[in-house]
């Protein structure tokens, strides 16, 4: 079976499973910029996938410029957005993309900063989104933690979609902390590699960068990181450093 890029044949597949997401965060997105005053806002969706949640944002009277390394991600993206025209899209790495202006609000989601497998990717893409706000300007991402990878370990999953059968399976190597997704298709398989960060790395990173936490929590209800069991963590972060949460491991 030919091995294809990520994303290259999930793409097609992508949105079936996974655009519930989207929703929840594009909603969050939205009561963020209400609760700061913000109507209309310039946000930069970093690994913005299939489009869907800059669809949503662009529906509501944004400008959303989307960032994807993946071709085939970003032709369905701008399918999904060709009636928008406040909603743009590139092809580009997150770690060296370069933004057409300065944005109200950067957001990198679906544990999208995982796939950057070493902290000095992570340093990159930091320092791009800092560089592409304006001064206040808030950065909202998320990423899986360990606990998911060791959880989710040896896990096999059958999907369907429109009557076409794949297959999802999940391994993790806790020495690398290299998670590795095999997705089994009819005409091809994908390999996703994902590296789980902690909290208090991702800080690190954040600082060096300039951009200070503002917030962090494990689901998009607000709940409180738990380091031994939270599978996600999402992180408000803004620039310049101001106020900030305590350090946590």
């Amino acid at each position: 079976m030919e091995t294809v890029p990520a994303y290259e044949i999930l793409s097609q597949y992508y949105d079936a499973y996974w655009a519930q997401f989207s929703i929840e965060y594009a909603e969050f997105v939205s009561k963020l910029l209400e609760q700061s005053g913000i109507q209309q806002a310039r946000i930069l969706d970093l690994g913005c996938g299939t489009g869907i949640l800059a669809e949503l944002l662009g529906s509501k009277g944004h400008e959303v410029h989307g960032v994807d390394r993946s071709p085939s991600m970003i032709e369905v993206a701008a399918e999904n957005c060709r009636e928008l025209d406040c909603v743009s899209f590139s092809v580009a790495d997150m770690q060296h993309f370069m933004a057409p202006e300065n944005f109200t609000l950067a957001l990198c989601t679906f544990d999208a900063l995982n796939y950057l497998l070493d902290m000095g990717q992570v340093q990159s893409m930091f320092r791009c989104v800092s560089h592409s706000l304006e001064k206040h300007g808030m950065f909202v991402f998320d990423f899986n933690t360990r606990q998911k990878y060791l959880d989710h370990h040896g896990e096999e999953i059958q999907r369907k979609v429109g009557g076409v059968k794949f297959l999802q399976r999940t391994r993790f190597d806790q020495q690398s902390r290299v998670a590795v997704t095999e997705f089994q298709f009819p005409n091809g398989k994908e390999f996703h590699y994902q590296k789980a960060y902690s909290v208090k790395e991702v800080q690190t990173a954040l600082r060096d960068a300039d951009l200070g936490v503002i917030d962090v929590f494990s689901d998009l209800d607000g709940t409180l990181y738990n380091p031994g069991r939270s599978h996600r963590v999402f992180v408000v972060a803004a620039r310049p450093l101001g106020k900030t949460k305590d350090d946590r491991s």
